[in-house]
């Protein structure tokens, strides 16, 4: 499974070789607050909410 980018999308390397690897680190990265494609997810006042990973 390719990472979708609307300029380059066929540049990169397969990310993830089925849905099911993508679900598997979407939920731990969700479940552990761990980095996920750049992102990492956070839970506040019961809303999931997702930063980019060194942004602001």
């Amino acid at each position: 499974m390719l990472k979708y980018d609307k300029v380059s999308a066929d540049e990169d390397p397969t990310k993830w070789t089925s849905l099911t690897y993508v679900f598997d680190e979407l939920i731990a990265a969700i479940a552990n607050g761990s980095e996920f494609d750049g992102w990492t997810a956070d839970v506040i006042d019961g809303e999931l909410t997702w930063g980019l990973e060194g942004g602001p």
